[in-house]
C-alpha cells in the first residue's frame, strides 16, 4: 500500500486539552517505560498501563476486521527486555525475518510496538488499510475508504479519533 488517501490519529489523549498548535497540554505518560513513574502527581501502575494497551489492541482489531493476514513493512527491531512467552515468540519471528502474520497475531504485534520492542508499518491483505505507530502513544490509521462505524466503535473503547 502506498500513501493512504485518508488518515485518522487515534490516542488516549482528549483533544479538548490541546492548544492552538495541537500540542497536548496535561502532563501524561506516553510509553511503557513510564510504568512506576509519576505524572501530574500520580504514579503509573502496570494494571493502568495494560488497560490502556488493551484499548489500543482492540482499536487495531476493529480497524483490521475482516482481514486474514497482515504484513509488516519498514521494520525496526529494538531490544525487547522481558516478555511473556507469547510476545517473545512473535518477537523472535520478526527478529528472524518473518514479515507476514495471520491476523490472530495482531494483539502481540500491537503490544510489541506499544512497548517499543518493534517499529513498523502494518498493512492488511487487501492493501487498503495501514496502521502505523507514532511517538507518545499515537496510532495512525491509513485507509482508502473511511469507515465511520469503525471510528465510532474505537471512540466507544474509549479512545479519541482525530
Amino acid at each position: 500500500m502506498g500513501k493512504s488517501s485518508f488518515y485518522k490519529r487515534v490516542s488516549k489523549y482528549n483533544p479538548r486539552f490541546r492548544n492552538e498548535q495541537g500540542h497536548y497540554l496535561p502532563e501524561e505518560w506516553c510509553c511503557f517505560s513510564g510504568i512506576g513513574q509519576e505524572f501530574a502527581g500520580r504514579r503509573l501502575h502496570l494494571d493502568e498501563y495494560l488497560a490502556v494497551e488493551r484499548r489500543y489492541v482492540q482499536a487495531a482489531r476493529l480497524f483490521f476486521a475482516g482481514s486474514v493476514q497482515v504484513a509488516l513493512e519498514s521494520v525496526e527491531v529494538h531490544w525487547a527486555g522481558e516478555l511473556d512467552e507469547a510476545l517473545a515468540a512473535v518477537y523472535r519471528q520478526v527478529e528472524h525475518g518473518v514479515r507476514s502474520f495471520p491476523v490472530a497475531a495482531l494483539d502481540a504485534l500491537v503490544q510489541l510496538a506499544l512497548r517499543e520492542a518493534l517499529w513498523y508499518r502494518l498493512v492488511d491483505d487487501t492493501r487498503t488499510r495501514a496502521l502505523e505507530f507514532g511517538y507518545d502513544f499515537y496510532l495512525l490509521l491509513g485507509f482508502e475508504v473511511p469507515d465511520p462505524e469503525c471510528f465510532r466503535q474505537i471512540e466507544y473503547l474509549p479512545l479519541f479519533v482525530e
